[in-house]
C-alpha cells in the first residue's frame, strides 16, 4: 500500500466489492500494520516503510481513500478484532439505505448526456494542477461553528463508545466535504473562487448528518440484536435519547413518523439561518 502510494502524491484509492476481504487480507502475509496504518493516515500522520532492497519509503502527507460494499449481516466482522474500539470502525462513512423492493425491468437506457457530462468532470479534476489553499467565509464559518458546538454536545452526551468515537470526527468529516463540494463548483460551474460559501457548508453539513444516521443503524446491526436469543450473548446499550434524534428525526421527509419530545428538542438546535433546518438543503 505504501509503496503505491509513494508513486501517487496526490492519494491512494483501496476499491473493494466486498470491504470483507480486505478485512481478511490484513496480516495475510506479514505483520505490515495496514489497519494502524490505515488508521493513522485518515489523520493525516506521516507514514513511512523500510523495504528490503528499495530501503525506507516516507510518505510525508497520505491521503487514502477506501471504498466499498458489505452485506449488512456481515457487519459484525467489521467490528471485530477490536476495531470497534480501536478507531476504525468509527473513521468509515457509511451509506445504509432503508430496505427497498428490487425494481421491475426497465429497457430505458441512461442518456449519453450524463455519461459524458460525468467523464468531463473527472477528466478535469485529474487535470487540476498546483494546490488551492481554501478558506471559510465569515456565513460558512458562522454556519459550522454553530454546528460544530451542537455536535460537540452530542459527542459529549453518548454513552456509546463506537458512536462517540463516529460523532467526534464528524467534524473534520464535514470540512472535508465543503472542500469536496467548492471543487465541485470550480469544476462544473467555472466557480474558481477559493473560500467555501455558506452554501457549500450547508450542504457538507446536511451529508455529515446523513453518515451520523447512517452510524446510528450500522450501531444497532451490529450490538443489538432482535432475538431475544442473540441479546443473552450480546450487551447491547442503546445510545442516549436526549442530545441525539433518530433518523426518522433527521430526516422526516423520509418517513411519516412524527419527532419525539427529545427528536424536537434537538431540531431546534439544529435550526440555521433563516428558518432553515441544518437538513434541508433548500
Amino acid at each position: 500500500m505504501i509503496e503505491a502510494h509513494s508513486t501517487n502524491d496526490r492519494g491512494l484509492m483501496i476499491l473493494r466489492d466486498e470491504l470483507k476481504g480486505m478485512i481478511d487480507d490484513f496480516g495475510r502475509y506479514n505483520k505490515s500494520g495496514e489497519q494502524s496504518n490505515l488508521i493513522s493516515s485518515w489523520s493525516g500522520v506521516a507514514m513511512s516503510y523500510n523495504r528490503k532492497g528499495s530501503g525506507v519509503m516516507n510518505i510525508e502527507h497520505p491521503c487514502i481513500l477506501v471504498c466499498g460494499g458489505m452485506q449488512p449481516e456481515l457487519l459484525p466482522a467489521l467490528a471485530s478484532d477490536s476495531r470497534a474500539e480501536n478507531g476504525f470502525l468509527s473513521r468509515f462513512c457509511c451509506v445504509f439505505p432503508d430496505n427497498a423492493m428490487k425494481a421491475g425491468y426497465n429497457s430505458e437506457l441512461l442518456p449519453d448526456k450524463y455519461r459524458l457530462s460525468w467523464e468531463d468532470y473527472l477528466s478535469k479534476l485529474v487535470n487540476m494542477t498546483g494546490k488551492t489553499e481554501l478558506t471559510l467565509s465569515k456565513e460558512a464559518e458562522e454556519k459550522y461553528a454553530k454546528w460544530f458546538d451542537i455536535n460537540a454536545k452530542i459527542t459529549n452526551a453518548e454513552p456509546s463508545g463506537y458512536l462517540k468515537g463516529v460523532y467526534g470526527k464528524l467534524d473534520i468529516v464535514s470540512l472535508r466535504l465543503a472542500v469536496i463540494v467548492r471543487g465541485m463548483s470550480m469544476v462544473c460551474d467555472g466557480d474558481y473562487s477559493k473560500e467555501i460559501t455558506a452554501d457549500d457548508m450547508r450542504a457538507a453539513l446536511s451529508i455529515t448528518e446523513y453518515f451520523r444516521a447512517a452510524a446510528l443503524k450500522v450501531y444497532r446491526k451490529i450490538f443489538c440484536s432482535r432475538s431475544a436469543e442473540s441479546q443473552k450473548k450480546r450487551h447491547c446499550v442503546l445510545p442516549s435519547q436526549k442530545h441525539r434524534p433518530d433518523r426518522y428525526q433527521y430526516f422526516p421527509a423520509a418517513s411519516n413518523q412524527p419527532f419525539s419530545n427529545q427528536g424536537e428538542a434537538v431540531r431546534q438546535e439544529l435550526i440555521m439561518d433563516n428558518g432553515q433546518w441544518l437538513m434541508d438543503n433548500g
